[in-house]
């Protein structure tokens, strides 16, 4: 079953490594350490004007310092 099927990959550009750093060090200078690879995809969202949908509360520590359109969903 092809779930994602109906969405295409989204591949990441300068700019949004870029926006990464931008992130990263917004984070950073509050004293919230951020990985890599989740303020790309910070960026990536910004970038396309998504929603982030995610049970990951690092994303939650992220958006209070870069602000980026974030779902919160509760584990169950």
């Amino acid at each position: 079953m092809r779930v994602l099927g109906p969405f295409p990959p989204l591949l990441a550009t300068e700019d949004d490594h870029v926006g990464a750093a931008q992130a990263a060090n917004a984070c950073r200078s509050s004293g919230v350490q951020v990985g890599a690879v989740d303020a790309l995809i910070v960026a990536m969202t910004l970038r396309i004007d998504g929603i982030l949908l995610t049970t990951d509360r690092d994303y939650q520590d992220i958006h209070a310092h870069y602000p980026f359109n974030l779902q919160w969903l509760p584990s169950t």
